[in-house]
């Protein structure tokens, strides 16, 4: 990936695996020396309370690493051919010079650790731009989920994303699949959004059998063997052509009872300006700290316990107490009414939208300090939710286990016609967002106006 290498580790004797394998996470080119106890706060003082515990893949510990050691690794994989044409240049910098880090992460290896089949869905972010603050020429964003806008980038040639093949010349499909259904809630449009991704996999979606990947974007056609182990975790004997129906109904089953997708859709919602707003909240507390470094060392993870959404208040997502302040009552008064009636906004170029944008910004530049770290806080933690990974163990269940929800101790299950099927959900790739991640975004939304010329 383009911020952790993953490794992993197993014991094996012959081709079986002897130990429950657990993978080597290290983050590469840190910007942030204070990276992991940022994190074990927005662990801690985020997730577990607005997620819930049970659902996250917390590491089992962390191991100090020596620089001879990643030299190895990288060499390694460089010369095995595992790393994208695209990532190369993190991967080739000489051991002394290079900035990975030597605190490494071990986490179970959940692609191995269920006895089933595994699927990993990358959903991206599940809702509307509805910001005051977007710029005029981003207007696109209010009536195109940012996922579309991407797929049709990629189209153009007018972006590429590391997963990508190499060979530049090779024809991009787009996908159909939509984060908007998936998130949905409805369990008929979770299934098409699932069969979606079955269609085009890209980089949102992975089986995995037995710590290996058996369906994914550069491996598309489901051998006999791997078939069959679908059908038995499923509890399925369709045909082939049928089986990703059959599993695209399962997983919206279980995706529809547990409460994650929907608690996940939430901190997405604490974004409540848009990438556009942020950079204007961004250099107006750079403006009152003097630099960016002590801008972005204003940002923390405070305690915020299990929060509850006012129905209709898009400012009420965010998961920490708003500061007492005039300014951004009425920034987040204007926020509000202008989700009311953007659906009645037939015109990207209405005198509205444009009144506005001028007004808002105005509010934006008498933010104090606490206001706009607030704002921002709510961007970097929507972000982080936006970029997570949901792993789905399946299995054959007991015909005694009857249905239940996922909690600590025990995974889900599920009553199929032809038995229980067991559940797990694990997220991961779940990091906080480094506070670096503020600067230069403006830059790099400017590549939407493509599609508008």
């Amino acid at each position: 990936g383009n911020a952790h290498a993953i490794f992993e580790r197993t014991d094996t004797d012959g081709d079986q695996v002897i130990s429950i394998p657990v993978i080597l996470r290290i983050a590469k080119y840190l910007k942030n020396d204070n990276i992991n106890d940022t994190r074990q706060d927005f662990v801690s003082n985020v997730l577990e309370p607005n997620i819930g515990k049970q659902y996250l893949n917390e590491p089992l510990g962390h191991v100090r690493l020596t620089r001879g050691f990643i030299a190895d690794l990288q060499q390694h994989c460089v010369a095995a051919n595992k790393v994208p044409a695209l990532r190369l240049s993190q991967w080739t910098k000489k051991p002394d010079k290079d900035q990975w880090s030597l605190d490494a992460f071990v986490h179970i290896n959940v692609a191995r650790q269920h006895r089933g089949i595994v699927l990993e869905i990358t959903p991206k972010c599940g809702f509307l731009c509805s910001s005051p603050l977007v710029q005029p020429e981003h207007r696109i964003k209010f009536r195109r989920h940012r996922y579309g806008l991407f797929q049709e980038l990629m189209s153009n040639g007018l972006l590429r994303k590391g997963w990508m093949s190499g060979n530049c010349d090779a024809p991009f499909i787009p996908s159909s699949y939509s984060p908007l259904k998936f998130f949905s809630g409805e369990i008929s449009n979770v299934e098409s959004s699932m069969l979606s991704l079955f269609e085009r996999p890209q980089n949102n979606l992975r089986i995995w059998c037995n710590g290996q990947i058996i369906y994914g974007h550069d491996k598309m056609n489901l051998t006999v063997k791997d078939f069959e182990a679908i059908q038995q975790a499923i509890l399925s004997n369709v045909e082939k052509a049928m089986v990703f129906q059959s599993l695209a109904s399962l997983v919206g089953a279980i995706l529809t009872r547990e409460p994650l997708i929907q608690n996940i859709l939430k901190l997405q919602k604490a974004d409540l300006i848009d990438v556009d707003g942020m950079v204007r909240v961004y250099d107006r507390l750079v403006e009152i700290c003097g630099t960016q470094e002590a801008a972005e060392a204003c940002i923390n993870y405070p305690f915020c316990p299990e929060f509850h959404i006012a129905v209709g208040d898009v400012c009420s997502f965010i998961p920490f107490s708003r500061p007492d302040c005039m300014h951004l009552d009425e920034l987040m008064h204007e926020v509000q009414k202008f989700a009311d009636a953007l659906p009645g906004q037939k015109e990207t170029n209405d005198p509205f939208l444009d009144e506005k944008y001028e007004y808002c910004l105005k509010i934006v530049q008498k933010l104090p300090k606490e206001s706009c770290v607030w704002i921002l806080q709510g961007w970097l933690i929507s972000l982080a939710m936006c970029d997570l990974s949901i792993m789905i163990g399946v299995s054959p269940g007991s015909l005694d286990e009857g249905d239940r929800m996922q909690n600590l101790e025990s995974c889900g299950s599920i009553s199929l016609e032809a038995g229980v099927c067991n559940y797990s959900l694990k997220l991961v790739d779940y990091d906080p967002k480094p506070s670096t991640k503020l600067r230069n975004r403006g830059k790099q939304e400017r590549i939407l106006r493509s599609l508008l010329n």
